[in-house]
């Protein structure tokens, strides 16, 4: 059907089949980029549904689409008006969101535990305000793999945050809260749950909720579109011989990170490139605390970097006051200094340590030690706390496109019913001999008995 470009109104209407006596089957509506619509009134002749309920031959053309809508036909003559909206860029926002994931474990009491993970583009940004829900307890947060120190002001928890390893790359921020989120009583489990609110957009947002295998979702409401339901994640609960197989597998996961991250900052410094150098060499020191020789190595190279940093800062601010001055001979230094930046190779290194007097090595090079060592003791950072998420129950995962606007609310609203399983074999059993030993004894009470004068 042609749509105008700038159209904020679209009607799609059912076509009858000729001499159908009985019509039946899906509308799938796709939406992709930044467009979004609403429906202000569903027509009888349609019928939510979700979108894993329609079949896969009905989808397949609009699987791709960022946000999806999927009603079943009751009746063939409908008439379903959407309200369209064009969200385009309309601001420089100092930091974007490219992804947000949320996993959520509900437990029978109406507990909560959420984590959160949002790959993002910091930009100019320092700071991420994070509001969570009244009665939230915030547990941790990572940025880049590593633990940060956040603090909260005016009711909302600050995260601090930092570019990304890699040149282009996007830097990742994870935390996790609890909170209590409903009731549940003998036969149904009712719970309302909210995510944080950003004071930034977010895009492609996902968010899994894990139940229990006992609970089956009723009804559910929100923000977001269901899209999946998968069986139970893990066979049983968790007990400490998997705790220590996940706790094995993380650590072999960061071990093979922290291996790559040397080997990228190696490869930056060669480039000319410190900043990132160094900030993957930072990375690899904290991802392998429990690798203590590979540790080591990657501590000892931070801090010979960082020792050349302040080694070619000195000599920088010396050539300097030296061209202020006029006394003494500035030193011709073929690295670039941008802005604050200092982009320096190896070699310039070595050149500049050629072009200066043995005096003035030993000097620049004993102060740049104690600059380093004096910040390195001043600066204290957290050591790294990642809690071993439960995933357990049966998966529903919830999408949405877009969630526009500062300070949205992500929502979500599940009612959920009890499993109503038959009998297992070994009731069945003990019913069965509980009847036999009752047919027993009413055979020995009710029989006539035989006395000795009938014989």
């Amino acid at each position: 059907l042609p749509m105008e470009p700038d159209a904020n109104s679209f009607l799609i209407q059912g076509d009858r089949a000729f001499d159908a006596r009985l019509q039946r089957g899906y509308v799938a509506v796709g939406l992709e980029g930044r467009l979004q619509a609403s429906l202000q009134a569903l027509p009888p002749e349609l019928q939510t549904a979700d979108w894993q309920s329609i079949p896969s031959e009905w989808t397949q053309n609009v699987q791709a689409a960022s946000t999806r809508m999927g009603f079943r036909l009751i009746q063939p003559e409908y008439q379903l008006p959407l309200h369209l909206q064009r969200h385009e860029v309309a601001r420089l926002l100092p930091a974007q969101v490219k992804k947000a994931n949320l996993r959520s474990v509900v437990s029978d009491n109406g507990m909560v535990l959420t984590e959160i993970r949002l790959e993002l583009d910091p930009g100019d940004k320092r700071l991420l305000p994070i509001s969570l829900p009244e009665g939230a307890v915030f547990w941790f947060s990572l940025i880049n793999g590593h633990s940060v120190w956040p603090w909260e002001s005016e009711g909302k928890i600050l995260i601090p945050l930092e570019t990304a390893s890699a040149p282009g790359a996007s830097s990742v921020v994870e935390f996790l809260y609890a909170s209590n989120v409903g009731s549940s009583g003998k036969s149904q489990l009712n719970f309302d749950l909210l995510g944080p609110e950003f004071d930034l957009p977010l895009e492609h947002v996902t968010w899994q909720v894990f139940i229990d295998e006992k609970w089956k979702m009723h009804r559910h409401e929100g923000s977001l579109q269901l899209i999946e339901t998968q069986p139970q994640a893990v066979e049983s609960k968790l007990n400490w011989d998997q705790y220590f197989q996940s706790q094995s597998q993380m650590q072999q996961e960061q071990s093979r990170t922290a291996e790559q991250l040397l080997n990228l900052g190696n490869q930056l410094l060669v480039k000319g490139d410190p900043q990132y150098a160094r900030k993957a060499f930072e990375r690899a020191y904290g991802l392998s605390k429990h690798d203590a020789a590979f540790n080591e190595d990657a501590r000892v190279q931070l801090h010979n970097l960082k020792t050349q940093q302040a080694f070619l800062g000195l000599n920088f601010r010396n050539n300097y006051v030296q061209s202020q001055t006029g006394a003494g001979q500035q030193v011709d230094w073929s690295g670039n200094i941008n802005g604050n930046q200092m982009q320096f190779k190896p070699e310039d290194v070595e050149q500049l340590m050629v072009m200066n007097s043995d005096d003035q090595n030993a000097a620049f090079s004993s102060q740049a030690e104690r600059i380093i060592r004096q910040q390195e003791a001043a600066m204290e950072k957290p050591d790294l706390l990642r809690t071993t998420f439960p995933e357990h129950g049966k998966t529903y995962t919830f999408q949405q496109s877009i969630q526009v606007g500062d300070w949205s609310k992500l929502e979500l609203s599940i009612d959920a019913r009890k499993v109503v399983a038959g009998p297992s074999f070994g009731l069945r059993a003990g019913l069965l001999l509980l009847m036999g030993l009752s047919l027993l004894i009413f055979l020995l009470v009710c029989l006539p008995k035989t006395g000795d004068e009938n014989l």
